[in-house]
């Protein structure tokens, strides 16, 4: 696996290809790190709990890696010809990014209000939202969603905007961080910094204007590697706080309202409180701090449940070795779900997305309909699971499609710059996605038709605004 992705990245130091880049990143991150940790912490794994055959872990990762060799020939041979193209706007087009800015902001900002007074009172969070257009609506404008948008354009077009948008952008940046730490998601930090490496990957391959230097760039991975180990440490800290000690999860399971507030974490305990427990996003009892003192060492523990957090070797081995998962991940469940998911007001098969199915599947204490939780089944994994070693084929293929999509979609804005760009980003984001292995109904849904909603809606709103604009004033 190392000699590979070695391998790999020095042949894109001549080939300059974001997409390249981003896989680089995700292997890296998800995969690599993770298996060099499984030497390190050998007993934490879920794959304990199966009874694996000597050789089957080799060979699934034999298959992993000719995956990730054959997934990075597909980048290289059909998505090699997409350069990203930073234009000269005119005064219409600077006035139309800005109003777009303020446009995501303020959404960011209205999410990420009602996220927190949903989970506040224990309401919608766990439960999800009854109205189904209202649950659509919310999911078309995701704060995720949003944030893959709006940190591109203010890094790539941040000489022609003003403090005042800088300042509005990089607030809603902050309360959807912090709102997001204080609500338990440990997965925040690590996220957001996914994000922000979208540009900063797009500034060093693209022309030299708008290039950054080396040296700003180490500089700002030792900063987002630090926000991503605190931000892993306070969101596991108020998961704990809120799931074990406020009964938020089991009053909304019961139908009770309950509460969590800022008060309520004054009460935070040691840093027992912090490093206990693995696992994903389960309920898990408390270390108690007296096995904490008697550790010789206070890292390693929180390095252990770090890696076990990003380990999506262990989601593809699962994937890839547990028979259990061949009849759940399908291309005919992959069917149903996605012709219930664009069905608003009802459902025709009653099948949620495949990710959420298996994690009730694996996760027996689970209840349906309560914590929208998902499993990841990896890119890799969904390939051996629908095709077999045909996937080796897939996955190339699929990189072929994203260059069709990106193409079909350019032609339809060859003469307007900034619709470029967001074809641009649109393209980034379903690839990413993709590679980030939620399934292919959510990427079908959520990021290609959701997230084409969402682009085409904020920009018809942008035009709208600056046409009332001139009109009035």
């Amino acid at each position: 696996m190392v000699l590979a992705f070695a391998y790999s990245v020095l042949i894109n130091q001549q080939k300059n290809n974001p997409f390249v880049d981003i896989l680089h990143i995700v292997f890296f991150v998800f995969y690599l790190i993770r298996a060099v940790a499984l030497l390190v912490f050998p007993l934490n794994s879920d794959l304990l709990t199966l009874q694996i055959p000597a050789g089957t872990i080799s060979n699934a990762t034999i298959f992993l890696i000719l995956a990730f060799i054959s997934l990075v020939v597909g980048c290289h041979f059909f998505l090699n010809r997409m350069p990203i193209e930073i234009w000269p706007l005119n005064s219409t087009q600077v006035s139309l990014v800005r109003i777009l800015i303020w446009i995501i902001a303020v959404s960011i900002l209205i999410n990420t209000i009602y996220y927190y007074e949903a989970f506040a009172t224990c309401n919608n969070v766990y439960t999800g939202i009854s109205n189904s257009a209202l649950a659509i609506l919310q999911s078309i404008f995701d704060s995720w969603r949003s944030l893959l948008i709006l940190i591109p354009i203010i890094f790539l077009y941040r000489g022609v905007i003003s403090n005042v948008d800088r300042a509005l952008s990089l607030g809603a940046l902050i309360l959807f961080f912090l709102i997001g730490i204080f609500i338990g998601q440990k997965s925040t930090a690590l996220q957001v910094v996914l994000y922000t490496l979208f540009p900063a990957i797009l500034a060093l391959r693209s022309p030299d204007r708008y290039q950054i230097k080396i040296g700003k760039l180490m500089l700002y991975a030792a900063i987002v590697f630090s926000l991503i180990v605190a931000g892993y440490i306070m969101g596991k800290t108020m998961r704990i706080i809120h799931l074990n000690d406020y009964g938020c999860v089991t009053g909304a399971i019961n139908g009770e309202k309950s509460s969590t507030n800022f008060g309520k974490l004054l009460q935070l305990g040691g840093i027992d409180e912090i490093l206990q427990g693995r696992g994903s996003i389960e309920m898990t009892s408390k270390m108690n701090s007296s096995s904490l003192k008697e550790s010789l060492d206070l890292v390693l523990p929180l390095l252990e449940g770090f890696s076990y957090r990003s380990g999506y070797y262990d989601f593809f081995l699962e994937k890839y070795i547990n028979p259990a998962y061949s009849d759940l991940i399908t291309l005919k469940q992959y069917s149903m779900a996605i012709i219930d998911k664009v069905t608003p007001g009802f459902d025709v098969f009653n099948v949620p997305f495949i990710s959420r199915s298996i994690y009730y599947a694996h996760h027996q204490g689970a209840i349906p309909g309560t914590m929208m939780n998902s499993e990841q089944i990896t890119v890799f994994g969904e390939a051996a699971l629908l095709f077999g070693w045909g996937g080796l084929i897939y996955l190339p293929l699929m990189c072929w499609a994203i260059a069709f999509l990106h193409k079909a979609l350019s032609r339809q804005v060859r003469d307007y710059k900034l619709g470029k760009i967001f074809v641009y980003l649109f393209t980034l984001q379903i690839f990413y996605y993709w590679i980030e292995g939620m399934g292919l109904d959510m990427l079908l849904v959520l990021h290609l038709l959701y997230t084409g909603i969402y682009m085409f809606g904020i920009l018809v709103i942008a035009w709208g605004t600056l046409w009332v604009y001139r009109k009035l004033f």
